[in-house]
């Protein structure tokens, strides 16, 4: 799924102990100019898309995000 747009109230996290960001598992963000604006295509990566299909996965992440914080 391909988005291309942006507003202030976007949120961006990111969690990193070893190994990729969460970020980097979850979103390809490109940007790129088009007639002479900033645009962005987000791209939902395949662990994305496995944990919004396998709750447990996502139960699992939220659980270790909450463990540091």
């Amino acid at each position: 799924m391909m988005y291309n747009s942006s507003d202030n109230k976007d949120i961006w996290i990111g969690y990193e102990l070893g190994g990729s960001t969460l970020q980097n598992l979850t979103f390809t963000i490109k940007g790129t100019f088009q007639s002479g604006v900033r645009m962005y295509g987000i791209e939902h990566n395949k662990f994305l898309r496995d944990a919004v299909e396998h709750k447990s996965i996502m139960q699992d992440l939220i659980k270790r995000i909450l463990s540091v914080i």
